[in-house]
């Protein structure tokens, strides 16, 4: 009697899991079957996977394609994409729902559908809870060009010569979400170059740039330059690796880190002027200009009859050496270096002249060459200044006085044809008239005269008129 109890219970267990695990959100023929909602939790940056299984319950094959509601800014990848299900038979559907690490942390949900038409479906329910940790890198370097040339993670830029200048230009990115809203501070980005031996330097390591980023912020950085060593080995890679590093309001450490690569060439006869200085540039004349040279062997073979000359007629300036190079940079005859020592004549002209320097291989067959502006000045030596005499001043003598003849008083008669003789017509002269006007007498009595013929003029008129 227990045992057929157990084996019933057991029987109903079975059918209740086969009841739960199948969805209940199917209609026709269509079935995702042995599943329910689907949960996923993890930081950003991690991709989920998972499977189904979708089973035709009909009597004719169906075309089926695999999609998703929701889950908006994850990427949900469905293999295969589509598939044909034989009626009866049961196909096995891989997913992958992939995050970035510039995705919101949260809790994201949504439904994967296996779909006919409206009338055969069923779906699942899919949840994804996203955070970050601690080991969350939410910086990202991209849009890297090396000398003008954009690359990608790993790709190889090509063809570089010995000394060819160069440049590295990049971005820098936050990946924090606007929600997020953090800051990362103090990124410091560095540029190295591995085991290109510059010099017995086993690393070109160019100077760091420091700055601050908001979220979704990007920040351009063109400031990295440098020359392709001279010592450099024809036709090998070498690695170029970028790195940003910061941290966020909540000191929590964030990386980056972008490698590529750098192949570098050789011609075969390369003789290069590596060092040609001048000195000094600007001279007078009469002194002694120093030229101050190094050539190189950049090339791949051997040069028995390597030479350089420099040349200005105008200036009496010529040198030429022969002397030979191999192509080894860890040889003694892979540079020679010289001194040479030009006097200015004296008589030349001021003004700016140019030194051709030309660099050659087999003697006579020219790599490389460079014009050397210099300029002249002669100015003429200075004349002792004379020194100036003194004028001499000779004092003035005293004015003789003109002895003058006293003349005689004039008489009345003289001073009145004198009076008549100076006056002149058109010319107003003032007469002195004080004695007159200063007799008070004279004054009353000449008032009184006018006033009597004012009166008497009065009385005619009025005799007249009566």
């Amino acid at each position: 009697m227990n045992y057929k109890i157990l084996l019933t219970s057991a029987l109903f267990i079975i059918i209740l899991a086969v009841l739960v695990t199948a969805t209940s959100n199917k209609v026709g023929d269509i079935e995702i079957v042995n599943i329910q909602a689907q949960n996923f939790t993890g930081t950003l940056g991690t991709d989920f996977s998972g499977s189904f299984q979708v089973q035709n319950n009909g009597t004719q094959d169906l075309a089926v394609t695999f999609d998703r509601t929701g889950l908006s800014g994850l990427e949900v990848v469905f293999s295969p994409g589509s598939r044909t299900v034989g009626a009866g038979n049961t196909d096995t559907i891989n997913f992958e729902i992939r995050t970035d690490p510039g995705d919101g942390a949260g809790n994201y949900s949504g439904t994967l559908r296996a779909t006919v038409n409206s009338s055969h479906y069923d779906y699942f329910d899919a949840n994804v809870e996203l955070f970050r940790s601690s080991t969350t890198d939410m910086l990202i370097i991209e849009n890297v060009n090396i000398e003008g040339v954009r690359v990608t993670e790993n790709q190889i830029a090509e063809s570089f010569r010995p000394d060819y200048p160069m440049d590295i230009e990049l971005d820098v990115r936050s990946l924090f979400t606007e929600t997020d809203d953090p800051t990362i501070k103090n990124i410091e980005v560095t540029v190295k170059i591995e085991d290109i031996e510059d010099r017995g330097t086993d690393d070109i390591d160019m100077d760091a740039v420091e700055f601050n980023l908001d979220s979704r912020e990007s920040k351009n950085l063109d400031e990295f330059e440098f020359r392709i060593p001279y010592d450099v080995e024809d036709n090998r890679v070498y690695d170029v690796i970028i790195t940003a590093k910061g941290r966020d309001q909540e000191s929590v450490r964030h990386e980056a880190e972008f490698r590529a690569g750098l192949r570098t060439i050789k011609d075969k006869n390369d003789v290069r002027f590596t060092r040609l200085d001048i000195i000094p540039l600007t001279v007078e004349c009469g002194e002694t200009l120093t030229a101050d040279i190094q050539v190189t062997n950049l090339g791949t073979s051997d040069e028995s009859e390597a030479a350089y000359t420099l040349k200005n007629d105008m200036l009496n300036i010529f040198a030429r050496e022969t002397f030979e190079l191999k192509s080894d940079s860890n040889s003694d005859k892979f540079e020679f270096n010289k001194l040479h020592y030009f006097d200015i004549p004296e008589d030349a002209l001021p003004g700016t002249y140019t030194i051709l320097a030309k660099a050659f291989y087999e003697s006579k067959k020219e790599t490389d060459s460079e014009d050397i502006r210099i300029k002249v000045k002669c100015s003429k030596p200075e004349e002792p200044e004379e020194e100036e005499e003194e004028p001499i001043v000779i004092p003035d003598e005293p004015e003789e006085e003109e002895e003058t003849a006293e003349e005689p008083p004039e008489t009345p008669e003289e001073e009145e044809k004198e009076t008549e003789t100076t006056s002149q017509p058109g010319r107003i002269e003032s007469a002195d008239t004080g004695s007159l006007l200063e007799n008070k007498a004279f004054l009353a009595a000449a008032i009184i005269f006018i006033l009597a013929i004012a009166l008497l003029i009065i009385y005619i008129l009025y005799l007249l008129m009566f």
